[in-house]
């Protein structure tokens, strides 16, 4: 959801910088509401779709009708049962319980390993340092994100035997420097619009732990990202 206010924020600096710089437009074109409205609805309408789809791909179960109504009540000041801070705490303890209730899986160094060498022996692969495995499929253009910027993406999150534990189909945003080293360090050599492939070691990732229910413990990752935007600076 923190990917809606910047998308609302980008539309209104568009229309704003549009009318400073032409007299003309600013005094000559009628406000539509009609059109606006439908504008805004579409951009909350994808986070809104965004958010649910992550959440149901988190094991979540939820009805969407449901889900839509309460969101008309929140817009037009009516209660729902939650504040927004009860909201996200249930929210967190339901997929941790969700997750813990699972059976934590682990997986054997040698066959992470073989996972990695694997990726690192595809045309083109590159190994980081830190053994990630960084593959171009696409290259685009402008400036790299740093580490505290924060990214506009899409990725596919896959284990060594290709299952998949995490897909954003949809663009999703997030602060570079709270992700696992691993994502982070591939995401700042890339460019907007360019769509990498990375093979991330365990101890950069989610090491030992793991993810219950998700994410084996020792598990080396791959993910399929494709950088949209560099949403700040």
């Amino acid at each position: 959801m923190r990917a809606v206010a910047p998308a609302i924020a980008g539309i209104l600096f568009f229309h704003m910088s549009a009318m400073a710089q032409s007299d003309s437009t600013a005094t000559g074109a009628a406000m539509d509401s009609e059109a606006m409205s439908r504008a805004i609805g579409t951009v909350l309408g994808n986070a809104v779709k965004g958010s649910m789809n992550q959440l149901q791909g988190m094991g979540a179960t939820f009805d969407r009708a449901v889900v839509l109504r309460t969101v008309e009540r929140v817009v037009n000041d009516l209660p729902t049962g939650y504040d927004l801070e009860s909201a996200n705490r249930y929210i967190e303890t339901y997929l941790i319980d969700r997750r813990t209730a699972g059976v934590v899986d682990t997986v054997s160094a040698e066959s992470q390993q073989e996972f990695l060498a694997r990726a690192a022996s595809d045309p083109g692969a590159q190994v980081l340092p830190s053994g990630v495995v960084l593959q171009i499929i696409q290259e685009g253009e402008g400036e790299m994100p740093k580490p505290t910027d924060t990214v506009r993406l899409m990725y596919v999150g896959r284990l060594s035997d290709g299952e998949v534990f995490d897909n954003a189909d949809t663009p999703v945003e997030f602060e570079l420097e709270h992700l696992v080293p691993g994502f982070t360090q591939g995401v700042i050599l890339m460019r907007p619009g360019g769509t990498y492939r990375l093979t991330i070691p365990a101890e950069m990732a989610y090491g030992d732990r793991g993810i219950p229910g998700a994410i084996p413990a020792g598990a080396a990752l791959q993910f399929d990202i494709t950088l949209l935007s560099v949403v700040n600076k």
